[in-house]
């Protein structure tokens, strides 16, 4: 996951450096080549809560819903000799943890829980001459690392990682 920051960290250096406001989502524009290039940061806060209806849940459980920054950028991509079209490439990264109790037809448990998530879209966007609407299409690669330690009453600790 450290590459995943680092990349981030890079794409934030040279928007520092060409005077792009990360608070403000100001978006930087240059030239190279026979490119227009567009730097705009992003910043969310990102939900997760857990809506499993497993059959042996039961109406008991309580799971925290974890708030946590969801942060990026996303790289516009210009060919000069497409006046309509352009490419969005968005990397983004956040990392949350949170808690969860609960009662099954099995007992009750406790636990502690972490999520982390990098997101990878990629679009492509054709704007009309005419008009204010923008049509989209592209795809997008999401790596979502759920680490889950169950604690039960009787004090054992049980450790998952699972990776989707």
């Amino acid at each position: 996951m450290n590459r995943h920051l680092l990349g981030l960290a890079a794409a934030g250096l040279a928007l520092m450096t060409n005077g792009a406001s990360a608070q403000t989502g100001e978006t930087q524009s240059t030239t190279m080549g026979d490119f227009n290039i567009s730097l705009t940061p992003r910043l969310q806060y990102l939900f997760v809560h857990s809506n499993d209806d497993s059959s042996n849940r039961t109406k008991q459980e309580s799971y925290e819903t974890l708030r946590f920054p969801f942060y990026g950028v996303t790289i516009g991509i210009q060919p000069q000799t497409l006046e309509n079209i352009d490419f969005l490439i968005t990397p983004a990264y956040g990392r949350g943890s949170g808690s969860f109790t609960g009662v099954t037809t099995t007992g009750a448990f406790s636990g502690d829980f972490e999520v982390e998530r990098f997101d990878l879209e990629v679009m492509g966007r054709y704007r009309p001459s005419e008009g204010p609407a923008s049509l989209f299409a592209g795809i997008r690669y999401i790596a979502a690392n759920v680490n889950s330690e169950l604690k039960t009453p009787a004090g054992n600790t049980y450790s998952f990682t699972g990776t989707r």
